[in-house]
């Protein structure tokens, strides 16, 4: 891979995101990880060019429900995955943690911390990302103000940090993807998962037909997860997680016998 390939994330450096794109980086022997403002920024710079990370959901918060939206939407392919243990840090212009009255974050942050949050009885104030609310305290300069966030944001913006590991769920992490367009890298280190999206036929019974072509070919099937249509009042689609490949028979079949009972299936990605 040639290392002017780009690597995107949503944030500000020192993002848990920036912390993934890095990791990625390594692999595909890039030198270009490019923060961008939101989620659908991704999807429109890898339209032509690059990879993008995107966080999935987490252990204590649950789905990132947008960007299983975004990559319904986006035609690309998820090339890997990545769990990120988080360990947010409470971090302030101040050196003092008595100074402290409000704090700052991404909603996520924020709900993967409300317990420690309210035993303070701090208030709370959403930001577009952990490492922007960092920067933001940090340009603020008010000893009032804290910011949940990584230990590399705290050290890029000159923050203090007061407290370490303050997530309420001991072994809190994140599951990101690296997506991209179809054809663009071979991962050599897939780990046996596959990720479909698809919507049923409207017949009895359709969704415990659909999940039987899994059930009696011994396929696991991870995680699934209904999500509203949007372009149809009260039709919904379906995101599953399988184990296994994509080349072997047992998918091969389950996927053929799926298409029965689907309008569309879309497979996301092996990796």
């Amino acid at each position: 891979m040639s290392p002017n390939t780009s690597i995107y994330y949503q944030g500000l450096p020192g993002a848990y995101s920036h912390i993934v794109g890095n990791h990625f980086a390594k692999v595909l022997e890039s030198d270009r990880v490019i923060g961008v403002p939101n989620f659908t920024g991704i999807f429109e710079s890898i339209q032509e060019l690059g990879f993008g990370i995107v966080p999935i959901e987490n252990s204590y918060a649950g789905a990132v429900y947008e960007n299983y939206f975004n990559l319904a939407k986006y035609d690309m392919r998820i090339y890997a995955e990545y769990f990120l243990p988080v360990n947010h840090c409470l971090a302030s212009p101040s050196s003092d943690v008595t100074s402290v009255k409000k704090v700052f974050s991404h909603y996520q942050a924020i709900m993967q911390t409300e317990k420690y949050t309210a035993s303070h009885g701090w208030t709370t104030e959403n930001h577009s990302d952990t490492a922007g609310s960092a920067e933001y305290v940090s340009k603020t300069g008010d000893i009032t103000y804290g910011a949940i966030c990584s230990e590399l944001a705290a050290e890029i913006y000159g923050l203090h940090v007061l407290d370490r590991g303050i997530q309420d769920q001991k072994g809190n992490t994140t599951r990101f993807f690296l997506v991209g367009r179809d054809g663009q890298w071979e991962n050599t280190a897939k780990t046996g998962k596959i990720s479909i999206i698809f919507r049923v036929k409207d017949i009895p019974g359709v969704l415990y037909k659909c999940l039987g072509a899994f059930a009696t070919r011994a396929l696991n099937i991870t995680k699934i997860e209904s999500l509203p249509a949007k372009d149809s009042p009260f039709e919904y689609m379906f995101w599953m997680d399988i184990d296994g490949f994509l080349d072997s028979d047992e998918i091969h079949g389950a996927l053929e016998e799926l298409a029965f009972f689907t309008t569309d299936v879309r497979i996301l990605g092996g990796y």
